[in-house]
């Protein structure tokens, strides 16, 4: 499933086919579009759209270029829409300082007007901005509180932009330019994290490169996401996944992701076995937001072993990995693990067990032997060289004994010969050279897991 969470539906370049592109949007896995309003009679244009068609939203708003035409009665009109029952954002809103259709100061007082009335609807803000990126920062840091949202659409900034909006909470969007022949755009999304990218066309504007210079489509989201699928290194399908709940997150567009056992992420299929754990990392989402790669891992209940196996035969054969992870440590359940490991021995090329190296110390044996003999390869969190900085940053259950059961593990699983990959998630201030030195000495590979990219 696709989301366009920026279209313009209501422009006179949708007049005559209207219902055959919104087909061409289905056709291409386009399930669901957000209309975005820029002025009174777009608002009320929007809204007859949401009305006819059960799979697009709006957003209503004022476009920084009316902001010389607007009067109280226009904004009063943004303050009463907003209660339509399918109004998910206020937008679009925001400066414009590139084509000076109005006066700055009027643009300011109707952008933080709009800032307003989304603060007091809690709905997010979808920002147009336009050669006024610090303008544009310094209204919303003035207006900024815990529960102001939104996204930055058709982004055309760098990565040090994209990062103050993101510490404010604010997504970015990206649309066809992403894909424009020597755009910079590339680098700056691969610098967003990819839970933080919503996916737009603008359309009729900003056609992808190979339909440059035709009126762009919903359907279009579909070469935007293959786009950036290869920028992130992940599947078209991750892609669709991750940013459809992005989109459910900000605007509640679409449903909640149902609760996984078993999930792919590119070429791997993974097994969610428990979301219990011997640590709890101080950079771990687990209990706040348990979703990896647009997959929801909050298990209401553990599955059994007909449970994994029953959900592992619904994929196909196709993929070459499995790994023994879930939110959680797998080791709290290591029977179960061996028992699954060796009933799919035969079919995947590849097992692997995700683990934080404490299964010895849960299990009161050394469970390296079991392993060895049925697993291929085990990658295994670190974080730290350093025992007493280990116990602060992974705050493991088994305190001052964790960290040199960890380093035990990891030998034993090298000297069985073992596929070893220490890992290290790079946080502000993580000992990245001092771990990947320790790995070396003990014989293992060595992997920074890149801070808030789970999966």
């Amino acid at each position: 499933m696709l989301i366009d969470t920026h279209t313009h539906l209501d422009f006179s370049q949708f007049e005559k086919d209207l219902t055959s592109v919104i087909d061409r949007a289905s056709q291409a896995d386009v399930r669901y579009m957000l209309n975005i309003s820029t002025d009174p009679a777009s608002i009320v244009k929007t809204l007859k759209l949401t009305e006819k068609y059960e799979n697009i939203y709006a957003a209503v708003g004022l476009h920084p270029h009316e902001a010389d035409k607007i009067n109280d009665d226009d904004i009063q009109l943004v303050r009463v829409k907003t209660e339509h029952p399918k109004v998910k954002a206020l937008g679009e809103v925001g400066l414009d300082f590139y084509r000076d259709y109005a006066d700055h100061d009027n643009q300011r007082k109707l952008f933080r007007a709009m800032i307003d009335i989304a603060s007091e609807k809690k709905l997010p803000l979808v920002i147009h901005n336009r050669a006024a990126s610090e303008e544009t920062l310094r209204i919303l840091k003035e207006k900024h509180h815990d529960s102001l949202t939104g996204v930055f659409h058709c982004f055309a900034g760098d990565a040090d932009f994209a990062d103050e909006a993101l510490k404010m909470g604010f997504y970015i969007s990206f649309a066809g330019n992403l894909t424009f022949n020597k755009s910079h755009l590339a680098e700056t999304a691969g610098h967003v994290p990819i839970e933080r990218i919503l996916l737009e066309t603008d359309c009729p504007f900003l056609a992808p490169q190979s339909r440059r210079g035709k009126r762009s489509e919903p359907a279009d989201v579909k070469i935007i996401a293959e786009f950036l699928a290869k920028i992130k290194e992940l599947s078209p399908e991750d892609i669709a996944r991750i940013t459809s709940y992005n989109a459910f997150r900000l605007f509640g567009i679409g449903p909640e992701p149902e609760a996984k056992i078993v999930y792919p992420i590119r070429d791997s299929l993974y097994i969610n076995l428990t979301n219990r754990c011997s640590s709890d990392c101080v950079f771990c989402p687990r209990s706040r937001n348990p979703v990896v790669k647009g997959h929801n891992l909050k298990l209401q209940k553990e599955p059994e072993f007909s449970d994994i196996v029953k959900a592992v035969e619904k994929y196909p054969a196709e993929y070459h990995e499995l790994v023994f992870c879930g939110y959680g440590e797998p080791s709290m359940r290591f029977d179960l693990v061996m028992k699954t490991a060796k009933h799919f021995r035969g079919r995947f090329k590849r097992l692997r067990l995700d683990t934080n190296g404490h299964g010895n110390l849960i299990n009161k044996r050394d469970i390296v032997p079991e392993i060895s003999a049925v697993f291929d390869a085990v990658s295994i969190s670190l974080n730290s060289p350093d025992p007493a900085e280990y116990q602060r940053i992974n705050r493991p259950d088994f305190a001052d004994k964790a960290f040199p059961a960890l380093i035990g593990f990891i030998r034993k699983c090298a000297a069985a010969g073992l596929e070893v990959a220490v890992t290290v998630v790079g946080f502000p201030g993580a000992d990245i050279e001092g771990s990947r030195r320790l790995a070396k000495e003990m014989g293992a590979g060595f992997r920074v897991r890149k801070y808030n990219d789970l999966g």
